[in-house]
């Protein structure tokens, strides 16, 4: 096969001469299902090439860990007959990762952790932008943006419920849910104490809640529509302003309603924000701006920014609340 970005060859190679990939998407292909291939190459062959690609004296599987895995067992029993296996050579100087992921992407079903955190390695390797990701992945820049959303999610998530020591199975659960049912479940770790969250977890995977069903009980914690600040603090007022301020709320009046009346229980109060009206800097962001910040960011300070709509968002607030717009003559 031949076309501008690489040329590859049909060889029967060694196994002993094949390493497998550090970047595979899939790290922990279970056993059984190993197993179970094997026996159906034993009994039909195997109908596809594994794609490796040359690197010094050995090789790297590109895509085909299960099918490699399967004949290393195969080679246990049959050694003779099972020593070598047919594969794709890939010679390019695209890194194996690219063509790991798209390949993967474009054949097996993957949970959005396995998904997010190929991607997450491929911008590590490349150092590329979101939008040079999504091309080289055949998706948009959003496809990637949501990815690594949910990747940090996940691990926010995941370190504060691992205090309650969650055993392999909710674990297991955990990190097959949806990019839809993470994305919404954000304010576990925002909101939420961590015994909430883990709670919350615990009767999302039990009860096997729809994205509609987290949302209503979302919805429910924080009394429906009404944004409520729990007062824990000593000054609580000054918290409440602080946080709307974040928000980007400048000027603000703020009407305060006790909620519950049990000396118990933390008090709370309901926050009515009225924005200041004022005339505002009306900035345009073009594409090419995005692009040169977020480069002179990563040259200049070594950072890499994930959540790209978030940063662009916040960085819009700070330009509206503190820029001053001049002009030239």
């Amino acid at each position: 096969m031949n076309n501008k970005l690489f040329q590859s060859t049909f060889e029967d190679i060694p196994l002993s001469y094949i390493e497998c990939n550090p970047y595979h998407i899939r790290k922990d292909i279970p056993r059984m299902e190993v197993i179970e291939f094997s026996e159906s190459i034993k009994e039909m062959g195997l109908l596809h090439p594994i794609l490796v690609k040359r690197g010094g004296e050995s090789y790297e599987v590109i895509a085909g860990e299960r099918r490699y895995k399967a004949f290393l067992l195969l080679s246990e029993e049959y050694p003779d007959q099972y020593n070598k296996i047919p594969c794709q050579v890939v010679e390019s100087k695209i890194h194996p990762t690219i063509f790991s992921l798209t390949e993967n992407i474009q054949r097996v079903d993957l949970t959005a952790l396995e998904e997010s955190e190929a991607i997450y390695s491929l911008i590590e390797i490349t150092r590329k932008t979101y939008k040079e990701i999504g091309t080289l992945i055949g998706k948009s820049e959003d496809f990637v943006e949501k990815r690594l959303r949910y990747l940090r999610i996940h691990e926010n998530l995941k370190s504060r419920i691992t205090a309650f020591h969650p055993d392999d199975i909710f674990i297991a659960n955990f990190n097959r849910l949806s990019l839809s049912k993470v994305l919404m479940i954000k304010p576990l770790y925002t909101h939420f104490k961590p015994h909430e969250c883990y709670e919350f977890l615990v009767k999302i995977i039990k009860e096997e809640l729809s994205t509609r069903d987290i949302k209503r009980a979302l919805n429910e914690y924080f009394e429906g529509e009404s944004l409520k600040i729990t007062l824990r603090e000593a000054k609580p007022e000054e918290e409440a302003i602080n946080y709307f301020e974040e928000l980007g709320f400048d000027d603000m009046s703020v009407g305060k309603q006790a909620v519950g009346k049990s000396k118990s229980k933390a008090s709370s109060i309901k926050l009515s924000v009225r924005k200041n009206i004022k005339k505002r800097l009306k900035l345009k962001y073009s594409d090419s701006f995005w692009s040169d910040l977020l480069k002179l960011i990563r040259d200049i300070l070594k950072v890499t920014i994930y959540e790209v709509s978030s940063f662009q968002n916040s960085f819009k607030r700070l330009m509206t609340r503190y820029g001053e717009s001049f002009l030239t003559t």
